[in-house]
């Protein structure tokens, strides 16, 4: 099982919140990190279809998820935790599960 985004752009009201975005997360564990509104939740909250991007695609299993309401798609998402370990810099721990 794989997820992996191509080319995510997010932009409301002018603001880039993503921009060009692509990787692929394999089983295992996956870490996001980045400093305070770097878009760690927006990329995540994208991912589990609970806001569409712009342009690019989400697949899992080589399937276009885009197109498949939140409802329909099995996704479990837990909201974030952060974990301070220094000034400017946090870990979001989310957890996505998609089941298709």
């Amino acid at each position: 099982m794989a997820l992996e985004a191509k080319n995510l752009t997010l932009i409301r009201n002018g603001e880039v919140f993503l921009e060009d975005i692509s990787f692929t997360a394999k089983p295992g564990i996956t870490v996001l990190v980045g400093p305070t509104l770097s878009g760690k939740t927006t990329l995540m909250r994208a991912l589990a279809g609970l806001i569409k991007p712009d342009s690019g695609s989400i697949t899992i299993n080589n399937v276009d998820v885009g197109p498949i309401s939140v409802k329909d798609r099995s996704v479990s998402f837990v909201y974030q935790q952060f974990i301070n370990l220094m000034v400017h810099f946090v870990i979001m721990v989310t957890c996505i599960r998609f089941r298709l």
